[in-house]
């Protein structure tokens, strides 16, 4: 889920909320790498209206990280493609789960308000 939406409209929504943040101009560009280029134009100076962006894009950004072998937190690149019992653990699932229900809340505002 978090995967189709950040593809459908992931940029387009972080563009609206980090309208100064660097975007990679390869449309293809993992959407790790997109996360780290809009936190950096922002780090330590956020708006109270980007507030909740902020939060949940900094959760986000090792959710996309892609050269790691350990999972630490829930990353979304080892649970799809290197799946385990390390991969799968309840602590996991509940940040997964809250990171996208607050990323639906977010994208589902952009989109209809």
């Amino acid at each position: 889920m978090l995967d189709t939406l950040m593809t459908a409209h992931g940029r387009a929504w972080l563009r609206s909320y980090f309208p100064q943040g660097t975007f990679p101009p390869d449309p293809k560009t993992g959407s790790h790498k997109v996360i780290t280029g809009v936190l950096g134009a922002y780090t330590g100076n956020s708006q109270l209206r980007r507030l909740s962006a902020v939060l949940l894009v900094t959760a986000m950004k090792n959710v996309f990280l892609n050269d790691v072998d350990r999972q630490h937190t829930f990353n979304r690149h080892l649970s799809a493609h290197k799946a385990s019992t390390r991969t799968y653990r309840g602590e996991f699932a509940f940040a997964a789960l809250l990171n996208t229900q607050a990323l639906l809340r977010l994208v589902d505002r952009y989109l209809y308000v």
